[in-house]
């Protein structure tokens, strides 16, 4: 991320593919002193991306609620086994957390 910055000095945002990266992101963007300057999104809604994002150093986080992933996982899979028709494919209900 340090090396995106100098690259890019408009950078106005970065979306993260998950909040760990977000965390990195947000150590160089205060490194190069432009906290609170960059938008930082990400996914996975971790205790510490909630934290960030009151202090104002993330917009966002997307929790993508992995507990019904693991249900209708094996929910499927077991109709699957018992030759009950499922879905082709099934969207679990994502929440965008922000302030």
């Amino acid at each position: 991320m340090t090396n995106i910055l100098q690259a890019n000095p408009d950078l106005n945002g970065v979306f993260c593919a998950n909040d760990m990266m977000a965390f990195g992101a947000i150590q160089a963007i205060d490194g190069v002193g432009k906290s609170g300057k960059i938008i930082v999104t990400a996914y996975d809604a971790l205790d510490q991306a909630k934290v960030y994002i009151k202090e104002g150093k993330m917009a966002s986080t997307v929790d993508q609620k992995p507990d019904d992933q693991g249900y209708y996982g094996v929910k499927y899979a077991v109709d699957l086994i018992n030759k009950k028709e499922v879905p082709m494919e099934y969207m679990v209900k994502l929440e965008n957390i922000t302030k």
